[in-house]
């Protein structure tokens, strides 16, 4: 039966993976100091680029957390600027109570809140 093209492409790269695997169990036999040195510095490289990986996932959550701080302290300051709004208008409110009731128990008193000055000097403008 005639195989495929696929077929022959598959057990071709299948071959070669074995070459491969045998030629690198020959050299390791050989210069076993080359293994461990080859090996060693895949690990060293892998755990680079994990770290590398981690950095940049913690440069971007930094970020994030740079715009939510500036996020958070304009709504400080709004809120900040509404709080004092709201208190110098109730403090003017409560000022204009008092000036009321005052006013009103001078009135009731039948009294003046401001006093003639009675030291007998003639004013100005007369």
């Amino acid at each position: 039966p005639p195989r495929h093209l696929d077929e022959v492409n598959e057990e071709a790269f299948q071959q070669q993976r074995k070459r491969r695997f045998l030629a690198d169990v020959r050299k390791a036999a050989v210069r076993p100091e080359e293994s461990l040195a080859t090996e060693s510095q895949q690990q060293w490289a892998l755990r680079a680029a994990t770290q590398q990986a981690e950095v940049e996932a913690l440069r971007l959550q930094l970020e994030e957390v740079a715009r939510e701080k500036l996020r958070l302290q304009q709504d400080l300051a709004t809120v900040t600027q509404e709080r004092d709004e709201w208190k110098g208008t109730a403090l003017k409110m409560q000022l204009n109570r008092e000036f009321k009731a005052t006013v009103e128990n001078l009135d009731a008193a039948e009294s003046r809140f401001l006093q003639n000055a009675t030291t007998g000097v003639a004013a100005d403008f007369e």
